[in-house]
């Protein structure tokens, strides 16, 4: 996602608007800028009613100086 269109690989994967979509573990390990794009298009293609649901940790954790 930092790297490749999210839009691009789920098209490679046959997503299908009316299934689920599952990104599990990945958003704390993005840039700030490719979690706004990322959460952005998930928005853009989520049906009415539909939810994000997401880990983090805290940024001192992954740079291991927390």
């Amino acid at each position: 996602m930092a790297q490749d269109n999210l839009g691009d690989m789920l098209c490679e994967h046959a997503y299908r608007a009316d299934s689920r979509l599952l990104c599990k573990s990945v958003i704390m390990y993005l840039p700030a800028e490719a979690v706004d794009e990322t959460l952005a298009y998930v928005s853009g293609i989520s049906p009415s009613g539909g939810a994000v649901v997401f880990d983090f940790a805290y940024r001192l954790a992954l740079e291991g100086t927390a």
